[in-house]
């Protein structure tokens, strides 16, 4: 009996440590860029600095089909959309983005979290979806490359 209870308790362990690895390399990823699409877009538009614009600090954005909630910093600036790390620890580490205008090329509405919002397919990279005000900052933008 005793020789049953020990090998339950081995096989359970076994199945929490199978859990654990299964969730560090599929959902750890994710929170760190890899999964929605953040890496492919700061291939192409890493930030060297901050630009000048108008600002939402502790945006919520979703970027493929992660979400970063509460913990992005959004400028609406000439150059384009800048997109930055706070100082969340799963976001910290990711590289600063500024998607030029002119890579936007559709948005269409829908929801995040219950609030309007829009899904800006960025050149054939990925997708940004930001908060409505986020978009009527950047209107101006949009209209005047068109």
């Amino acid at each position: 009996m005793d020789g049953m209870i020990v090998m339950a308790v081995l096989v359970g362990l076994a199945m929490i440590g199978g859990l654990a690895t299964l969730f560090v390399a599929l959902v750890l990823p994710s929170f760190r860029g890899a999964g929605g699409g953040w890496k492919r877009l700061a291939e192409r538009h890493r930030a060297a600095a901050p630009p000048d614009g108008r600002e939402f600090p502790g945006e919520t954005v979703r970027v493929g089909a992660v979400n970063y909630k509460n913990c992005i910093t959004v400028r609406v600036c000439p150059a384009g959309l800048y997109l930055a790390p706070g100082s969340n620890p799963f976001v910290r580490r990711l590289a600063p983005l500024l998607i030029p205008w002119s890579e936007i090329r559709s948005s269409h509405p829908t929801r995040l979290f219950w609030k309007s919002a829009h899904v800006l397919t960025v050149g054939d990279t990925g997708t940004v979806t930001v908060f409505d005000e986020v978009m009527k900052a950047a209107k101006g933008h949009l209209e005047s490359r068109t």
